[in-house]
């Protein structure tokens, strides 16, 4: 017998019986995102793009994979949020697809906690590499 089928069966009964412990951890975990982002883009990204106007493009570029991951993590809270407000209106949930939303959280990659010495790692190796593309 394959594994999967029973893996996804204890899911979804996981999810059913600590609904509200997930919406919770969706919530928290959403907003930590976002808050993290939203710092690297009024920080880092505004400065590189203050220091280097001509390399606009690239430093958009480099921080699209970070927007991506706030998109990716809201369209998984809407499915959460969704199945949550069915479940506590009239009880009648979608639990796979409240269990496929919550499961999507191990997918992205969660921000650091050392979120301010992630970010001047990364703000450095945006800065070398625009640095680079200048010079030729």
């Amino acid at each position: 017998m394959s594994k999967k089928p029973v893996e996804r069966y204890t899911a979804i009964r996981d999810a059913m019986e600590n609904m509200a412990d997930y919406h919770t951890r969706a919530e928290t975990d959403f907003n930590r995102i976002s808050r993290s982002i939203k710092e690297l883009k009024t920080g880092m990204v505004e400065k590189a793009l203050a220091d280097f106007p001509d390399n606009g493009s690239a430093i958009r570029s480099r921080f699209a994979p970070f927007l991506k991951i706030e998109q990716d993590a809201a369209r998984h809270l809407e499915g959460v949020n969704s199945q949550f407000d069915r479940y506590t209106g009239n009880g009648k949930a979608d639990f796979a697809v409240f269990a496929d939303s919550c499961s999507a959280w191990d997918c992205p990659p969660q921000p650091s906690t050392n979120w301010p010495g992630t970010s001047k790692r990364i703000f450095n190796s945006c800065t070398r590499a625009i640095q680079r593309s200048s010079r030729t």
